[in-house]
């Protein structure tokens, strides 16, 4: 690179798949042919050295617009294939833009890099609280990209609805006839299609993960609300007990809806439920004092959801 050239570096912190773990070389071999003329001008590759289980990839743009223009490119395709496959999951993204990158390249080529993460308050005022994201003024911006979705390969199913405990996270539920049906996606001719309809929809990277649950969850997705319960054993020997009473407790539930079990593909050691209720405040009082939820609170790191799903059916 040039001195003092602007940079728009892209970190991303992910957890490496088998593939890549057999030859990340042949992995990251296959991403530099597809970029480099592309506006990447650099790229960089490491260990979390608190977690050597996560990776870190540095790639550095000539400018943002030379990403944004190389993801609506249809070469992008022969670019995301090896990048989804080296990952487990999704990872999480960041991008700026700098004047000088001089600094940061001494920085990456040191033996060790630190990444200092500062999340700036904004001025808080009442323009500030009532600005409202994309979908929440105009739920119909996913429309083009449910369409799309729905004539894909494998697809079965949808749902999106609002998380109600912020307002302001998108859930989006697909039934695929396999994981390999939503895994082969960018392999598809038009996929650059979905990539450009979904820009507008989403405020940084979507967290996707797939779940093979025990029996259909349609009835808890069709249900007014429907509850997400995700259970992360605290010592992964207790993870069958955790599971058998998981599933007592959602036997010994009234009004209730299509309660399911099933393990994220993403993480062995996370447990995800889903039910359906009439409203929250029925799932709370349903709970509230149970024996069996005390004890699997004891025996697993608990987080509960909630969102109203409404099915897309596309003709």
């Amino acid at each position: 690179m040039e001195p003092n050239t602007a940079l728009a570096p892209e970190i991303i912190w992910f957890n490496p798949s088998e593939e890549y773990l057999e030859d990340p070389r042949k992995m990251l071999g296959l991403i530099h042919q597809s970029s480099a003329r592309k506006g990447m001008l650099c790229s960089y590759y490491g260990v979390d050295l608190e977690d050597d289980e996560t990776g870190v990839w540095v790639m550095g743009w000539q400018t943002l617009s030379h990403h944004q223009q190389f993801m609506a490119d249809a070469s992008y395709v022969d670019f995301i294939i090896p990048v989804m496959d080296s990952m487990v999951g999704t990872g999480e993204i960041t991008q700026l833009l700098l004047q000088d990158d001089q600094e940061l390249v001494k920085a990456l080529k040191a033996p060790l890099t630190a990444f200092i993460y500062i999340t700036l308050r904004p001025l808080h005022d009442r323009a500030y609280e009532l600005e409202p994201l994309a979908y929440i003024d105009n739920p119909d911006i996913l429309k083009p990209t449910l369409h799309w979705i729905a004539k894909a390969p494998g697809f079965i199913k949808q749902w999106t609805g609002l998380r109600v405990e912020d307002g302001k996270t998108v859930y989006h539920v697909i039934e695929w006839e396999t994981y390999e049906h939503h895994k082969n996606l960018p392999s598809l001719p038009n996929f650059h299609e979905l990539i450009d309809l979904s820009k507008p929809c989403f405020v940084g990277a979507p967290t996707i993960f797939h779940v093979p649950f025990d029996v259909s969850a349609d009835d808890a997705f069709d249900a007014p609300i429907t509850e997400f319960c995700f259970a992360k054993p605290k010592n992964a020997e207790q993870k069958s007990e955790v599971v058998d009473l998981l599933n007592s407790l959602t036997k010994g539930l009234d009004k209730c809806y299509g309660p399911t079990l099933g393990t994220t593909r993403e993480d062995s050691n996370t447990i995800s439920l889903v039910m359906g209720w009439d409203t929250v405040k029925a799932h709370v009082d349903a709970v509230a004092g149970h024996e069996t939820v005390v004890k699997i609170a004891g025996l697993a790191d608990l987080e509960v959801l909630h969102a109203p799903l409404k099915k897309h059916v596309t003709a």
